[in-house]
């Protein structure tokens, strides 16, 4: 199955997504942390590249998945 998880751990945003077989954990670092007791922002971008199939029909989702955080 398919998911995205958005979280704070040691002060730092991570992300762990996953798109069936593999899990994987983005963790930027943001200088300070992000667990200051004020409010921030962050931009997600997931791309799920379509598994084109012999005749250009997507057929589901392929396994090149990138998420930017």
């Amino acid at each position: 199955h398919d998911f995205i998880a958005l979280e704070i751990a040691n002060e730092q945003i991570q992300l762990t997504f996953s798109g069936g077989e593999t899990k994987t954990t983005v963790s930027p670092y943001v200088s300070g942390g992000v667990s200051d007791g004020q409010w921030h922002s962050v931009q997600l971008h997931y791309y799920n590249k379509p598994n084109i199939g012999h005749l250009g029909v997507p057929r589901g989702p392929s396994a090149e998945k990138v998420a930017v955080v």
